[in-house]
């Protein structure tokens, strides 16, 4: 991505340039940073969740590594670009790595959601090649 800056001329109606975009706005309960991932914040503000997905994209298979609180029931499910529902798995809180395998998923983009106790806590997205 580029950007392009033309000297206005003095016949130009455009005088004063563009204000260049900042971030999202940050909303309670909610932060949005420039990649495009969502992170909801925990009601506990102590709280912290790291989730990190490799490689991505990916042909064989995954590894999903967390940090969380430990004492949670965690849900890590995979959805395909309809919202249909492929994978599911059950985690434990703590620090762990997940293998899975993606051979039978179809070629495309698929969303992942970690969730804590039906509460939305991170999500992703996951590219599948073959």
């Amino acid at each position: 991505m580029f950007h392009v800056t033309s000297v206005p001329s003095k016949t130009s109606k455009f005088s004063h340039p563009r204000p260049k975009p900042q971030g999202r706005p940050v909303r309670r309960g909610r932060v949005w940073g420039n990649s495009g991932i969502l992170i909801r914040q925990p009601k506990s503000e102590n709280l912290k969740y790291v989730l990190s997905i490799y490689p991505n994209p990916t042909n064989g298979i995954t590894t999903l590594k967390y940090d969380t609180p430990e004492g949670l029931n965690l849900k890590f499910i995979i959805y395909n670009s309809l919202g249909v529902k492929t994978d599911e798995y059950k985690l434990i809180g703590g620090k762990f790595e997940l293998e899975f395998e993606t051979e039978h998923l179809n070629p495309g983009i698929y969303h992942y959601v970690l969730y804590n106790n039906k509460e939305r806590i991170s999500m992703g997205k996951l590219a599948v090649i073959k």
